[in-house]
């Protein structure tokens, strides 16, 4: 080799190290970066978390003291309404009512006097513990909390001056009414056990005095003001102590993680009877959750790939000292491919929900743009919106998995409905592709059992959902269902959907319920989705106690067997499936109240149902909407609509509030219009005296059906 030759070798050598060394510094830069976004997007879900917790515990606190205050209203008209005449006959009366009340009841109930005489359902007098609550300048009505005088337990007392002072023969003056509970009885919902083990939260004055402790563990702050104990500690991220104080001063809410003698907590603040503040103190590594374990995963594979990287790279550049500097760029080139294609998986999701909301987006500009023929335009944004809530469905669904929050309700059901109605859910989309959709129930025995038709209506939807995916054009879906004969009253029930599709891989079936699981890049190019979607089913399958079954080969299809034991029942009502209903009769000239506080789904809706030949009357708020109905003649309305979260008065108490109205039509069909799907808030909706559930974004066929099913004229026997 030349002098020349030689020279030119050792120069490229020399320029390699650098190289690489750079390059792995890189690697190992965007390793850390990714991390620190992790964790960041794993505080903000944890602060979620808290904060969803934290508000419906203050909700739950806030319905019993409401509740408590029902039941002490309730005594005083009593007292009030059958007044005594002596103390004697006073005592004899309080007696009585504690004779008559709930056995071991955990409340006590008494009367006061002017002179601060305490006058006790159990047939005692004694001093009233708290005089200092009766003078006549105070409020009617007040709340406190104190330790019981006979066993140590902490009571919450509730006080009520009466509207009109009680003169008893022997002189006695009679002023107020209290209700005594346990605390532990009362407030239940303070322990937040969703967290586990380790919490405590504290009820306090606006000033951070300390007025009740409930935990499960050790305490955290055994302080006489919970919020001036925190002044010495550390709040992280962006969250300050003096935001804290104030939020408690206000009587608003805080969510915030801070450091307190090493230990990390998530701390909440809500307001809760008006004047106090619970403050929540959750232990750092109770709110991960699932989440959690996935960041973990995550982060030692980009470790991992950050590791064999470099050794690659370190290896590359020893063995390959001599190549040329074309051919070490060349291979960097490959080593950066492989890098993005390993990280492709962490990009997945941000890319399936960027895509639907980019279409949304251009599509909005282009109708704009082209206003005079924007319907191309708008069918597009309905297919991107469409897209875009089965991802966040299927988001939401795996995370209430995760957090156990999945409960089942079982109840009769006709299997046939149920299938009907699984096959109306997809038809749709069969039907642009051409496929066609088979129902085989020869199989069954006995057509109604007993199990959670919503929870078996999402697995039957998300098997078919996919048989229609990977099915191409001109195919063919069987969904089957059959039966073993019953032992006891219980039969295994076989639901088994089979496509004519692409099939999977026997490398991909044995990992396919595993979150985020898909076969390979190019089905995921060409069918979108999270991958969730049959994590989701296995795991309802499995809270109905059932199993799953998979037969797949690539080119042959796929056929998936979901087997429940089912509690066999007989028919409880005719059965009609909502599919078949809207194409049966008319649906217009129903007068229509529809009770929705936003003002752009108010006229989304109002103009859906005008178009349908309904007339539309419209409330903003719960209350509006009472006091409407109320006001209009009998008969007038053949339908309410009603959302649930709303100002004022929410829909359920609306519901509950019409039902109780002295008309004769106060069993008008009250539906649901409501973002709050999940079966949860579907049992609500039927405890507050609704008759149907609506989920947004509002199906159209759906909701013609539920409007033909109470038509008055279908009622009367007409079409």
């Amino acid at each position: 080799m030349s002098d020349k030759i030689k020279k030119t070798a050792s120069h490229k050598r020399n320029y390699i190290f650098p190289l690489m060394l750079v390059a792995v510094v890189l690697v190992l830069v965007l390793s850390i970066l990714f991390a620190s976004s992790l964790d960041e997007q794993l505080y903000i879900q944890r602060l979620y978390s808290m904060e969803q917790n934290v508000k419906k515990s203050s909700e739950l606190v806030n319905l019993s003291i409401k509740n408590e205050w029902e039941k002490l209203h309730q005594l005083v008209y009593t007292i009030q309404r059958f007044p005594a005449r002596s103390t004697q006959e006073l005592l004899d009366n309080l007696v009585d009512m504690s004779q008559n009340s709930e056995a071991h009841s955990p409340w006590t109930f008494s009367c006061i006097d002017s002179g601060s005489s305490s006058y006790n359902w159990e047939g005692t007098v004694t001093r009233w513990p708290l005089p200092k609550m009766l003078p006549t300048d105070l409020p009617d009505h007040q709340i406190a909390i104190r330790e019981s005088n006979t066993d140590g337990t902490e009571q919450m007392l509730f006080l009520q001056r009466l509207p009109q002072p009680i003169l008893l023969n022997d002189g006695v003056t009679l002023t107020h009414v209290a209700l005594t509970i346990d605390m532990n009885i009362l407030l239940p919902e303070l322990e937040v056990s969703s967290f586990g083990a380790g919490n405590s939260t504290y009820i306090t004055k606006t000033d951070g005095t300390r007025l009740y402790h409930q935990t499960s563990n050790t305490e955290v702050l055994p302080a006489y003001n919970v919020i001036t104990a925190l002044n010495n500690a550390e709040f992280l991220y962006d969250t300050t102590y003096e935001a804290l104080v104030d939020a408690v001063e206000r009587q608003d809410f805080f969510t915030g993680e801070i450091l307190l003698e090493d230990m990390r907590y998530f701390v909440s603040s809500a307001p809760v009877a008006e004047r106090w503040a619970m403050v929540l103190f959750i232990p750092e590594e109770n709110v991960s959750g699932g989440t959690t374990e996935l960041v973990q995963k995550l982060i030692l594979q980009m470790a991992g790939i950050a590791f064999a990287l470099s050794v690659v790279l370190i290896l590359f550049m020893r063995l390959n000292a001599r190549r040329t500097l074309e051919a070490q760029q060349t291979a960097l080139r490959e080593a950066e491919r492989a890098s993005r294609s390993k990280s492709e998986f962490l990009s997945n999701m941000s890319h399936d929900i960027r895509t639907p909301l980019n279409g949304i987006m251009g599509m909005c500009h282009l109708a704009i743009r082209d206003y005079d023929d924007p319907s191309g335009y708008l069918n597009k944004i309905d297919q991107s919106s469409h897209q875009l809530m089965l991802l966040i469905n299927d988001i939401l669904d795996m995370s209430r998995i995760e957090q156990g929050k999945v409960e089942v309700r079982t109840a009769p059901l006709d299997i046939h409905v149920l299938l009907r109605g699984c096959i109306t859910n997809i038809e749709a989309l069969a039907r642009q592709k051409n496929i066609e959709v088979r129902v085989d129930t020869g199989g069954l025995i006995d057509c109604w059992a007993e199990s959670d038709e919503l929870l078996l209506n999402q697995i039957l939807t998300n098997l078919l959902g996919n048989a229609v995916k990977f099915t191409p054009e001109k195919g063919a879906i069987t969904l089957r269902a059959a039966q073993e004969s019953p032992q006891n009253g219980v039969a295994l029930y076989t639901f088994e959907v089979r496509d004519t599709g692409i099939g999977m891989s026997a490398e991909f079936v044995a990992r396919m319920f595993e979150p985020f699981s898909q076969e390979n890049s190019d089905s995921r190019t060409q069918y979108k989705g999270t991958g969730l979607g049959l994590s989701i089913v296995k795991s309802l399958v499995e809270k109905l106690q059932g199993d799953i079954l998979v037969e797949s080969a690539p080119g042959k299809g796929s056929r998936f067997s979901v087997i429940l034991p089912m509690t066999v029942t007989l028919p409880v009502q005719d059965s009609e499936a909502f599919g078949e209903l809207s194409d049966q009769g008319t649906v217009t000239g129903m007068h229509v109240l529809l009770a929705e506080d936003n003002e752009l789904n108010r006229l989304i809706a109002s103009d859906i149902l005008e178009e349908l030949g309904l007339i539309v009357d419209t409330a903003a708020d719960g209350q509006q909407a009472v006091d409407r109905f109320a006001a209009s003649a009998e008969g007038q309305y053949h339908i309410i609509f009603m959302d649930l979260r709303m100002p004022v008065m929410d829909g359920l108490a609306a519901a509950r509030a019409i039902r109780c109205l002295p008309r004769s039509d106060a069993n008008v069909p009250i539906v649901a219009m409501t973002a709050d799907a999940f079966a949860e808030d579907v049992e609500k909706t039927r405890a507050a005296g609704m008759n149907d559930h609506l989920a947004k974004p509002l199906d159209l066929g759906r909701l013609k059906a539920v409007l033909y099913k109470y038509h008055p004229d279908r009622k009367r026997g007409g079409n």
